[in-house]
């Protein structure tokens, strides 16, 4: 049987899961980065509302390493 929804229990999991994996990301970010305390949040969240850097501003954040060619 197919269900079209999930159980309580799944999604607190989905969101344990998220949190912890973004929680990391962040500690990442801040540990080589120049991010903001903020920063790393607006990375990590919703897909539509996230932050988006361009390559300059990716440079300057320790984002990447090299520029464009």
């Amino acid at each position: 049987m197919k269900a079209d929804f999930i159980k309580p229990d799944q999604a607190r999991r989905i969101l344990q899961e998220d949190e912890g994996y973004n929680g990391l990301l962040r500690k990442i970010y801040a540990s080589c980065t120049t991010l903001t305390p903020k920063e790393p949040s607006e990375i990590t969240s919703s897909e539509s509302g996230r932050k988006i850097y361009n390559a300059e501003q990716a440079i300057k954040k320790g984002l990447v390493t090299k520029g464009l060619r």
